[in-house]
């Protein structure tokens, strides 16, 4: 998340509402970004007040006779407040520093009004909130997948260019209220999505308690290519050894209250799997002997697995648990 100068505080540093903000944000993945900029707009900004309020204690009309009057130190100078503020900034927030290209960009902006340049009252303006603008670029273009890029702003023209701009891979939110409202609403773009549960879904599928999950599935088993015909007195047992290539298709996510998620998704596994084939047979006199279960074929085969899957993610799109969620239908041909 981009904070600009104007979202915590009137444009003031405000460490308190900071550190509120950090907790408020915490479990939803989002990494809080302060540009260079917005850190000298802070600082001038006391400097500013500090001034003022220096003037109107110089400005007190007062006998000493009646009480000594206030002596108010001098004000630090702009870039030791600065200075100040990036070491009192709470945990959690990184100060984006601009390169040349940012700043030769933002006087662009503003002599020839282009992106972020407006007038106001007649005074071009602008080159600030371009460095900004250029902060929130540089974070859509380095970000990780599914990592939601928020642009904390309560500059309307500063929103507006950031969505102008850089579309559906930025979140503007003018206060804290919406904020929370739009990261909780945030869904990644499907094939983003996709590509990352493509990515983590396989060490799920090999361990112990999603292959005892297949395996509970084995009666249901189509196995299509066999050389005999499956008897009704086998019993196959399979159990999903490696995963080559994973495949989702028809992804299908919904957000629960306490900020999870449940993902469902028809999955088509290439890899190798393990089966154990096993029949009952009957042990002494036919009349009352015993059955037992004795092993036919044991083996591992390259092959294609289809199987409906539930997945619970958490707030930053990590993968919690994985079921099966249906009939798995295995073929050794391919």
């Amino acid at each position: 998340m981009v904070l600009d100068s104007n979202f915590a505080g009137r444009g003031r540093f405000d460490r308190e509402r900071l550190a509120a903000l950090t907790r408020k944000v915490a479990g939803t993945g989002v990494v809080l970004v302060v540009p260079e900029v917005v850190v000298w707009e802070w600082a001038e900004h006391a400097a500013r007040d500090y001034s003022e309020f220096n003037n109107a204690a110089r400005e007190l009309r007062i006998d000493a006779a009646l009480m000594e009057p206030p002596s108010v130190p001098a004000c630090p100078s702009v870039d030791e407040l600065a200075d100040r503020i990036v070491a009192s900034m709470p945990p959690g927030y990184e100060v984006a520093l601009a390169n040349d290209e940012d700043f030769r960009h933002a006087v662009r902006a503003q002599v020839l009004q282009t992106g972020t340049g407006e007038r106001k009252e007649g005074v071009k303006t602008g080159a600030a909130d371009d460095l900004v603008f250029r902060c929130v670029k540089r974070e859509v273009e380095e970000r990780e997948l599914l990592q939601p890029i928020v642009v904390a702003t309560g500059d309307k023209h500063l929103g507006d260019v950031c969505m102008l701009e850089l579309g559906a891979d930025v979140i503007v939110a003018p206060n804290q209220k919406a904020l929370l409202e739009r990261l909780l609403a945030f869904v990644p773009a499907t094939d983003e999505l996709v590509e990352r549960l493509e990515q983590d879904l396989p060490r799920f599928l090999t361990n112990e308690a999603v292959a005892d999950s297949l395996v509970r599935f084995a009666p249901g088993f189509d196995i299509v290519s066999r050389q005999a015909p499956r008897s009704e007195w086998e019993r196959e047992d399979l159990r999903l050894m490696h995963v080559e290539i994973l495949e989702l298709e028809d992804l299908k996510v919904e957000s629960r209250d306490d900020g999870t998620r449940i993902a469902a998704a028809d999955a088509r596994v290439f890899g190798s799997l393990e089966l154990y084939v096993s029949a009952y047979e009957i042990v002494g006199d036919p009349d009352d002997g015993d059955v037992e279960r004795v092993p036919v074929w044991h083996g591992t085969m390259n092959g294609v697995v289809d199987v409906p899957l539930t997945m619970e993610l958490d707030g930053e799109w990590s993968v919690l648990r994985v079921e099966a969620a249906g009939r798995a239908t295995v073929d050794f041909s391919a």
